[in-house]
């Protein structure tokens, strides 16, 4: 239940599912079930947009771990949050021991995202281009496989690269520029027009198969892309409807930031 809620975005019942098992694992000494427990808490705090405390319950369910494949799921799951902080350096380390292991000892099921989400950290170094192939690779893999929440992830993450391009790349360096700056020649032109394609078709997959938080951060991004280009009454419609997503869902980190961003739409 706590894994289908975590793709379907939903925050608070997993709380509530990580305590339950947290009680169960307490009183047995079960160690499964304490990582299990932490996963499940680990995924309501994801959930919510609330990536620090995320990754602080991730890091216990690696400590109480005595599964190797566990332990990496964890460094999976606290990959994506650090990540979604922007913790580079933090993001590295433990995505390289997943795709390692994964590499010795199979499993795609942790080693595709893992790939994935080094492309991500590739991007936030400052290789955009080299970064993009990554997520392009794994997303053609999923598609393969028919992973279909990945997919829709992976073009809403294709629509935050752009999306930032089109916007102007305000804490953009010169290095960063000067490394890219054929990448940035062929795509900035076109990076609105391909920010808003590739969030509507992370909206339309998600809202295919339920995936309500990750359909509202999409339509949340999408909403700030067209305030910034000055197509007012468009916002207001996508945030508006991240609202409605992210109160479903009980994301109340994501919820907070989209009535702000509607808010200052006035």
């Amino acid at each position: 239940m706590a894994h289908t809620n975590f793709f379907k975005g939903i925050g608070t019942p997993n709380l509530i599912i990580g305590k339950t098992l947290l009680d169960y694992a307490l009183k047995m000494s079960d160690a499964r079930s304490l990582t299990f427990a932490h996963f499940c808490t680990g995924y309501g705090h994801y959930a919510k947009g609330d990536f620090l405390s995320a990754i602080e319950i991730f890091k216990k369910s690696k400590e109480a771990s005595v599964d190797p494949y566990y332990t990496q799921v964890a460094n999976c799951f606290m990959g994506f949050s650090y990540c979604e902080t922007e913790q580079t350096h933090e993001a590295e380390k433990v995505l390289l021991e997943v795709t390692k292991f994964a590499e010795q000892f199979g499993g795609k099921a942790i080693g595709t995202p893992g790939r994935s989400l080094l492309g991500v950290v590739t991007i936030l170094k400052g290789d955009l281009s080299r970064g993009l192939k990554i997520l392009e690779e794994t997303k053609q893999e999923w598609i393969r496989n028919e992973r279909k929440y990945f997919i829709a992830n992976a073009d809403y993450t294709f629509g935050k690269v752009y999306s930032q391009l089109a916007e102007g790349g305000q804490n953009t360096s010169f290095s960063m520029v000067a490394k890219n700056i054929g990448f940035l020649v062929r795509n900035v032109p076109f990076a609105a027009k391909k920010a808003e394609e590739y969030f509507q078709a992370a909206i339309q997959r998600a809202s295919e198969i339920g995936a309500k938080g990750l359909q509202g951060r999409a339509s949340l991004d999408l909403g700030h892309l067209y305030e910034v280009k000055g197509r007012t009454d468009e916002a207001r419609k996508y945030i508006s409807e991240a609202i409605q997503l992210f109160e479903e869902c009980e994301a109340d980190v994501f919820l907070k930031q989209a009535k702000e961003a509607l808010a200052a739409l006035g």
